[in-house]
């Protein structure tokens, strides 16, 4: 039993990937696509008119609409996603249908400083080339600027 335990430990990926794959996000993203998912307070025009907005993602700095963090705390964190009957997700993306289909879900959280529980932005991988972020009932979908 012993042995299967480590061989299982041995193959979840950790440590240098996770870095890896939150430096591919550093740069610049404009929001490219707002869709509803739930109600909130916040309107479908406005929503809509955060189209075209940037966020800044480095080790230096993290700058979206609303903030700017020196010296962010990025951390990646993966899970493997488990659907079927019987199973309870949490309320998260995949609890309110947003992408659905992903086998895991991967998630850069940004934190202004280490002793913080929460993180000031929860950013959603969806390939190399997006990433999304929930707000107020609305998803925010982001592409490299061009």
């Amino acid at each position: 039993m012993k042995i299967y335990f480590l061989i299982l430990l041995l193959s979840i990926p950790i440590g240098a990937n996770a870095d890896n794959k939150i430096e591919a996000f550093f740069g610049d993203w404009c929001v490219n696509k707002v869709t509803k998912y739930r109600g909130g307070l916040t309107t479908e025009s406005e929503a809509k008119s955060k189209i075209g907005s940037k966020l800044s993602i480095s080790p230096e700095v993290y700058i979206d609409s609303e903030k700017k963090i020196e010296n962010p705390i990025l951390k990646f964190k993966s899970e493997q996603v488990v659907l079927g009957e019987g199973v309870v997700r949490e309320k998260d993306s995949i609890f309110y249908g947003v992408y659905p289909d992903r086998k895991s879900k991967k998630v850069i959280e940004v934190y202004e400083s280490l002793d913080e529980n929460y993180p000031w932005s929860e950013l959603e991988l969806i390939n190399n080339e997006s990433f999304f972020e929930l707000y107020d009932g609305y998803v925010y979908v982001y592409s490299k600027c061009l």
